[in-house]
């Protein structure tokens, strides 16, 4: 299940920039392979920077990274022509997801690292040395 679609690029940021963005050979459609490359290049993103500390992919996907996945698919869209709001928000939804990825934010989703139900106990056991003479 992907992060994002079309329709909510769409909704976000209008169908105008996007037939700017994604409309390669001018006649005046949006390319949706281009739509789609890009959604994936952001989840590829958002998956690497995830993977240590939840279960992959996402589901359901939480409204953030939902947001976080546009603000991302529409820089890599705009590519060298990206404006200051887009890099903007594309630095946030970076160091939003290196955050998570330190545990410093959350998704507001359970964590793998605390999800297993597994619980390590130790305990001091007798060594097969004599450390007398130590």
């Amino acid at each position: 299940m992907p992060y994002i679609v079309q329709q909510d690029l769409s909704d976000r940021f209008g169908d105008d920039e996007l037939k700017q963005l994604a409309d390669r050979d001018d006649d005046n459609v949006i390319d949706t392979a281009i739509i789609d490359q890009a959604i994936t290049d952001a989840e590829s993103v958002i998956d690497s920077y995830l993977k240590s500390r939840y279960t992959l992919p996402l589901s359901p996907v939480p409204d953030v990274i939902k947001l976080h996945c546009a603000n991302i698919a529409r820089y890599l869209l705009m590519g060298v022509i990206a404006n200051e709001e887009a890099e903007t928000r594309h630095k946030e939804a970076l160091q939003f997801l290196k955050d998570v990825a330190r545990g410093l934010a959350s998704l507001g989703v359970d964590d793998a690292t605390t999800t297993s139900g597994v619980r390590v106990v130790t305990q001091q056991g007798e060594s097969k040395h004599n450390w007398d003479s130590f």
